[in-house]
């Protein structure tokens, strides 16, 4: 008897969800079948619904997954930590896939970047193997998909947006090498933002500062690490640069330090104007830490 699977398919943007059944067939070779337990909406979701950004119809949206193996092909023996898939894991995976030579994945590593890339949620639902996105009861991984076995502790809502969010975020922060000391800003605190905040500040930042206009979401973010938040909507661009720029001098870290180290010590040594030539002589042979001159 033939299997079929729902699927909420986007016919066209802004117009209303229509629920389809199409047909569960056996994995082809390298593919896997996930039975989706979770699927969440991201951003870029929101945006191909409203036509801001275009997406091929009718589609399955979703592409931040989470499921449980149901059909395991013989090629897909282990995942990305070579870790050994079986039926009944519980997994995520990347949301693109490309299979084949690339110049971009086998010379750079990146293949994300590779010609022919597709992506889940960003493609036919019409043609096989139809559920290729996350709204829905199935979700084929198609090859050159990497696939993350998930450990038992972590739950749906934590481990659904690692493959897209959480991945996108870890990524700026390497970026901008965000590191012991440094003072972040981050402009918006949407679920990327606050993976943001959370992730500069388990990298060492002294003070992360959260940038939004939804009061809710200026609350939450003092759970993910922001220190200090601005509500954007209240305060002039003239303003909210002062405001920012107050937050970030070296002053407030000596303050807030002082006690706790001696930073008066550093300078050293004082000298007179009319021993500039000595305080000068002093500090290049390194004989001071930091010469003051008094008049």
């Amino acid at each position: 008897m033939q299997k079929n699977g729902r699927a909420v398919v986007y016919d066209a943007p802004n117009a209303p969800f229509v629920v389809r059944e199409f047909p569960v067939r056996d994995v082809h070779p390298d593919e896997v079948l996930v039975r989706i337990t979770m699927s969440t909406i991201c951003r870029s979701d929101i945006h191909s619904y409203q036509g801001h950004r275009p997406n091929p119809c009718p589609g399955i949206l979703g592409h931040e997954i989470v499921g449980v193996i149901e059909q395991l092909s013989a090629e897909r023996e282990v995942d990305l930590r070579g870790d050994k898939l079986a039926v009944g894991d519980r997994v995520t995976w990347t949301e693109f896939f490309h299979d084949g030579d690339s110049y971009y994945a086998d010379v750079h590593d990146m293949p994300q970047k590779a010609a022919g890339l597709r992506k889940y949620g960003h493609d036919l639902a019409d043609e096989d193997p139809h559920f290729l996105g996350g709204f829905a009861d199935y979700c084929y991984i198609m090859p050159g998909t990497g696939i993350l076995k998930l450990p038992d502790g972590i739950s749906d809502e934590e481990a659904t947006p690692l493959n897209c969010g959480a991945a996108t975020m870890v990524s700026v922060t390497e970026a901008g090498e965000i590191d012991v000391g440094d003072t972040v800003v981050v402009q918006g605190l949407g679920l990327l933002g606050l993976y943001g905040c959370a992730i500069a500040k388990a990298r060492g930042a002294r003070k992360v500062i959260g940038l939004d206009a939804v009061p809710d979401r200026l609350e939450l973010a003092a759970k993910f690490g922001c220190d200090v938040t601005f509500d954007v909507s209240k305060l002039s661009d003239e303003q909210l640069v002062a405001a920012v720029r107050a937050e970030c001098q070296a002053l407030d870290f000596v303050m807030a330090n002082r006690d706790r180290f001696p930073f008066k010590d550093l300078v050293d040594s004082k000298f007179t104007l009319d021993q500039l030539d000595e305080a000068f002589a002093r500090a290049a042979d390194r004989s001071v830490l930091r010469a003051a001159i008094v008049p």
